[in-house]
């Protein structure tokens, strides 16, 4: 048993000593190994800058296409713009010369017009006198007249319910002997809701008589509303006339 024992345990020692050495021999290959992940791992970050450097190298390339697409565009624009004006400015000197050749022409023909109608100086002064006692006949003034009607406007108290006929172009009189009171339809407070088809509520009066003003004997259509809602509207015509002013026939 004693030998059993003593050789059981110089193999252990044989087995132990085997270990040390196999652990030596894999301890500097560990160290190697690590080694050369590290360098795999530089070269896959170096593999990777140049990947994304070769990525950004061929966009910038397709860039620089783009822009020499679009200058070459730009290039052939102004080479086409150059030639059409060039073909333009031919077109011009062309009708210049036409011109000039005309002109010429002209003036030739004007000079032997002159040598061949040239007047005497006595003859010349007598026409420039007869001209200078010749007096043209003046035009006529234009008369420009209204229809007879004195206008207001309805105002929005201050402080007070809001009124719906605030800005409301009303008749507040009516001249005697106008074309308004001639024709018998208007009344006072009727509301002028519209001066040849054109609404005037919010209009300035001065604006609105100038409106209904004109020519003598021209027409002017006046649409009217008549009551607090304008429960009646109508349209009236009147023509424009010159008139005396007479008191209103109602104010």
């Amino acid at each position: 048993m004693a030998a059993i024992k003593i050789k059981a345990e110089t193999t252990c020692n044989q087995w132990a000593n085997r270990c040390q050495e196999v652990e030596a021999y894999l301890e500097p290959l560990h160290h190697e190994n690590a080694t050369l992940r590290d360098e795999r791992e530089e070269w896959t970050q170096f593999v990777t800058q140049l990947q994304k450097d070769h990525d950004a190298l061929v966009a910038e390339v397709a860039a620089r296409k783009t822009d020499v697409t679009e200058a070459s565009l730009h290039i052939s624009n102004l080479r086409t713009q150059v030639e059409e004006e060039q073909k333009a400015k031919q077109v011009l000197n062309d009708n210049l010369q036409q011109e000039i050749s005309k002109r010429h022409a002209l003036q030739a023909e004007y000079d032997v017009h002159v040598k061949e109608n040239q007047w005497k100086d006595d003859e010349m002064r007598k026409l420039r006198e007869k001209l200078s006692k010749t007096t043209l006949p003046s035009k006529p003034p234009v008369a420009i007249c209204g229809v007879g009607l004195v206008l207001g406007s309805i105002e929005q108290e201050e402080g007070s319910v809001k009124d719906a006929r605030a800005g409301w172009i009303v008749i507040q009189s009516i001249l005697q002997g106008s074309p308004a009171e001639d024709c018998n339809a208007l009344q006072q407070h009727d509301h002028i809701r519209k001066v040849e088809g054109n609404v005037v509520d919010g209009h300035d009066v001065e604006a609105v008589f100038k409106k209904i003003r004109g020519l003598q004997n021209t027409d002017v259509t006046l649409e009217i509303g008549r009551g607090s809602g304008d429960e009646k509207v109508f349209s009236v015509t009147l023509t424009r006339k010159p008139h005396t002013s007479q008191p209103p026939r109602f104010s």
